[in-house]
């Protein structure tokens, strides 16, 4: 007969490979009773030996290796995309949040953090044409909001007057309504997430969506009072071992020594993750955990290193279409030509999918694509297309990739703390804008990979951000439609309220897109469109 403790094994097997087979027993017992006895062997300092709380044994105890363990449970369990409502609807979870990561004690220091940096001066007053001291006064006075900054020294007079009336109205009804309170606890709420960088864990699992489909998810959670206690150490003497135990899925926290503690000893934890193994990497992961670490943390200097190799383009034959037997997928184009059943007969095959089979064409046998697009679509790709094959271009923005150039990202932030945007390699959508270190490193833990990128300040049209659209024809020659599709979001831009309503949805008349730029900003379409058109051919051209 299979006893309790078998059948937790068997359960559990691949989450035990992580905890030594001696302390099996005594987890299940443990899980099954609920039983949280940290308290008989350790014990929170605070401020001593480091900023905030420490986890110590306590003076009488002492500790070997794989000789106990004891749990610790999740104070909060959230998403990335829903952090921020949580904290909106939990303010009970605020406070306590507070306490742990020891914010209501702050000294006045972080205060400095505010003030703009000369790269933030540096940039309104080159893009404002004033002085550095404008500068400087306009980033205070809009919050190191560097578009509004810009905004606020660029308006004519009459329009900064009813900008600043419109300002006022809206503080007084602000005021009125009685959402100071509202401010206040938003204000909070941004504070705490600016912080729990440095105490949020993640594990990612698999379950069943209403299609019956397997997903993976991924979920981030801060330990409670302490396990948040835990600090970061290169030399650990204990682990921490993330566990879900069935079949309530309840997730704790296994903690037990590796090494052999000592009475009043710090217990220390290595929170660099296993797949890190360049030194500089380990440095620059560490600076996302600045106050929680015993080790110093020290700058990093890792500057990337790219082999330019300009392409070289063969010369393509002349395109000449022998026939009009044409294979397809889509439903407008059966309407219109002559199709048959097989790809590998047909002259032109024309289809909505991605085509595999460029090795088996023949000659005058034509595609509605060309091998290798993807590159254009694919975040991460194209970031390194543009490096390998033209170096640094003034039309593309400085990107990294996180999982890959951790240490050149981190270098490159200490030089330069402006904003950066988040994206996921393959994707549009999801996209956060940060300048906060902590935040753009912790994404090398993000299960799906990230590209960080200086943040461009969007040129608007009547505040609204837009992307332009145009159709590109690739045969022998490169050729771009001189109109274009201009996509427009639905909301008025707001960089601290980054949603979808940033993305572009509606569209308007290239004719009025252009009218509207020369009359309220001077620019002349004609060299933008050579430019625009520059960068399309010579994109396509790399690939």
């Amino acid at each position: 007969m299979v006893t309790e403790l078998e059948q937790f094994i068997d359960v559990h097997q691949f989450q035990l490979t992580e905890i030594p087979e001696s302390l099996w027993e005594s987890l299940y017992v443990k899980l099954k009773s609920e039983t949280f006895d940290a308290g008989d062997d350790v014990e929170l300092h605070y401020g001593d030996p480091m900023p905030g709380y420490s986890l110590h044994l306590k003076s009488d105890k002492t500790l070997k290796k794989h000789s106990k363990l004891f749990l610790t449970d999740d104070a909060w369990t959230t998403t990335l995309s829903k952090a921020k409502e949580d904290l909106r609807n939990m303010p009970a979870l605020v406070d306590r949040l507070e306490s742990m990561m020891g914010l209501c004690e702050e000294d006045s220091s972080d205060e400095e953090e505010d003030l703009p940096s000369a790269d933030l001066i540096e940039l309104v007053a080159s893009q404002a044409n004033v002085s550095h001291e404008e500068a400087k006064e306009a980033l205070v006075a809009e919050d190191n909001e560097i578009v509004n900054a810009i905004m606020r020294l660029t308006l004519d007079a009459e329009t900064r007057r009813d900008h600043e009336r419109l300002h006022n109205q809206v503080i007084g009804q602000m005021l009125a309504s009685g959402t100071p309170q509202e401010k206040e606890a938003n204000e909070r709420i941004d504070h705490i997430y600016r912080h729990i960088w440095s105490y949020l864990n993640t594990y990612t699992y698999t379950m069943l969506n209403q299609q019956q489909e397997i997903v993976s998810q991924q979920a981030w959670y801060v330990l409670d009072e302490v396990g948040s206690a835990i600090c970061h150490s290169s030399r650990p003497n204990i682990r921490c071992v993330p566990f879900i135990f069935s079949p309530s899925m309840i997730p704790y926290t296994v903690v037990f020594p590796i090494e052999d503690i000592q009475p009043g000893e710090q217990l220390v934890a290595d929170f660099v993750p296993k797949s890190i193994t360049r030194d500089q990497d380990r440095q620059a992961y560490l600076h996302a955990y600045k106050k929680r670490s015993v080790d110093p943390v020290q700058p990093v200097e890792c500057v990337r290193q790219v082999k330019v190799e300009k392409p070289k383009y063969p010369p393509r034959a002349k395109m000449v279409l022998n026939g009009s037997k044409v294979f397809t997928d889509m439903e407008e184009v059966q309407k219109q030509a002559t199709c048959i059943d097989q790809w590998d007969q047909a002259d032109m095959i024309w289809t909505q999918y991605p085509f595999k089979g460029w090795s088996q064409l023949k000659e005058g046998q034509y595609v509605n694509q060309y091998e290798n697009e993807h590159l254009l679509t694919h975040q991460g790709e194209l970031a390194r297309l543009i490096q390998r094959s033209l170096g640094s271009v003034p039309w593309y923005p400085t990107t990294f990739n996180i999982k890959e150039e951790l240490s050149e990202f981190v270098t490159e932030f200490q030089k330069n703390k402006q904003r950066w945007i988040i994206k996921a390699v393959d994707d549009q959508r999801g996209v956060t804008v940060s300048d906060n270190l902590a935040e753009l490193i912790r994404q090398y833990d993000h299960a799906e990979p990230k590209i960080v990128q200086h943040y461009i300040n969007p040129c608007l049209y009547n505040g609204k951000k837009f992307n332009l659209r145009y159709f590109v024809l690739v045969t022998d020659e490169i050729h771009v439609q001189s109109s274009f599709k201009v996509r427009l979001s639905e909301q008025k831009f707001n960089l601290t309220e980054f949603h979808e309503g940033h993305y572009s949805q509606s569209e308007i008349d290239d004719r009025s897109f252009i009218y509207h730029m020369n009359k309220h900003f001077g620019i002349q379409w004609q060299p933008i469109e050579t430019k625009i058109h520059h960068i399309i051919k010579g994109n396509t051209n790399i690939v």
